[in-house]
């Protein structure tokens, strides 16, 4: 062609290059829908979606109509410009460099997909703005970088992609995301915390030294936050008290307690023949209220035997009948048969030990095989 310059010969290669592709496949891309993220703008990442055109170069108009979801087919479908001497092709590498961009192959030109959206829900914003990204298309490839670097650099463009990203990340969910995050950081901590309390009870030891943060919880925590978990160091930073309190601490002492409770309990009923002795008695703790001890005493599968400590109980009185049914309500809530107890053990007072009115004879006339020893 003559008259044509060196550079405009270099674009009509180039814009013929960039229709040789094979008829429906196009390279990298998929004939699917498929989720595409790229950079919508300055500081701002657009998730949308990209569809594909099939053989025929038909687009999916129950797809476009919905005008929601961002379209970039390749190049050989999209209008060329024709001009006196040249033709010019749309570039696949300006949706890369502009991925705002959105083809309506009704209008047969590109949108800004943000102002597109954007204007049709504010439309006051469109007064002074180019109807060509808007609703008319833009067509003139041959000033296409200038104008649509010019258009990406404009306030309202960069207002409209700040809009965009809202609405495909709302507060309510940046909110929930946060809330969530913080759940998960406190469920690690209060799992460190529990192994922290298992293994200073497991231990023997005190909780609390002079101060709360010079006792063996608190530095046993703090060592092994400041090896291997920022977590829970930023947790001890800023919640000194949460999880680490007294109201906390005990709470997950008797889920721990009733645990090692139920296991017992399971291990007597699993026996071949379920027979348990129980031992009680009594003491008062610093305020004068009377508390009851009671153990179980069983056999397991290996002929050992084993004492355990169930646990400290209240009485209303200290009478026979008393006594006798803090030790039937054990046994009950163990859920643990009265037809397996073969003995019991009390001391020699004779509110315990009493042949008519004592806690074993009334025992023993729910369970006559519940042999008295005295302990």
């Amino acid at each position: 062609m003559q008259g044509q310059t060196g550079r405009d010969r270099e674009s009509q290669e180039t814009d013929c290059e960039s229709v040789r592709v094979v008829k429906g496949k196009e390279p990298g891309r998929e004939t699917s829908e498929n989720n595409v993220t790229a950079t919508a703008g300055p500081g701002v990442t657009l998730v949308a979606s990209s569809t594909s055109i099939g053989d025929s170069g038909t687009a999916l108009s129950s797809y476009l109509s919905d005008g929601t979801k961002l379209y970039q087919p390749h190049p050989q479908f999209i209008e060329p410009q024709t001009l006196a001497n040249r033709v010019l092709t749309f570039q696949e590498r300006w949706f890369r460099d502009f991925p705002w961009l959105h083809y309506n192959p009704s209008i047969k030109g590109v949108l800004c997909f943000h102002w597109s959206q954007g204007f049709s829900r504010q439309p006051s914003f469109g007064q002074r703005a180019d109807a060509a990204f808007i609703s008319a298309g833009f067509r003139n490839w041959r000033k296409a970088i200038e104008k649509f670097t010019a258009h990406q650099n404009c306030q309202t463009h960069r207002h409209f992609v700040t809009v965009t990203a809202h609405q495909l990340n709302p507060i309510s969910v940046q909110l929930s995301s946060a809330w969530g995050k913080q759940q998960d950081d406190a469920r690690h901590c209060l799992m460190k915390i529990v192994s922290s309390v298992r293994h200073v009870v497991r231990q023997g030891q005190a909780f609390r030294g002079h101060t709360d943060d010079s006792g063996n919880l608190y530095q046993l925590l703090k060592l092994r936050a400041e090896e291997d978990d920022p977590i829970l160091l930023k947790w001890l930073t800023e919640r000194t008290t949460m999880y680490k309190g007294l109201k906390a601490r005990n709470e997950i002492l008797n889920i721990m307690a009733n645990t090692v409770i139920r296991a017992i309990a399971a291990e007597i009923r699993s026996l071949p023949i379920v027979q348990f002795s129980v031992i009680v008695d009594g003491t008062q703790d610093v305020s004068g209220a009377e508390q009851e001890s009671v153990c179980l005493r069983y056999v397991d599968h290996d002929l050992v035997p084993h004492k355990e400590f169930i646990g400290l109980y209240r009485v209303s009185e200290t009478t026979g009948e008393g006594i006798a049914k803090v030790a039937t309500d054990v046994l009950l809530r163990l859920n643990l048969p009265m037809s397996g107890l073969r003995g019991q053990s009390y001391d020699g007072a004779s509110n315990m030990a009493g042949k008519y009115t004592g806690a074993q004879a009334s025992v023993r006339r729910q369970q006559p095989l519940a042999l008295y020893v005295h302990c």
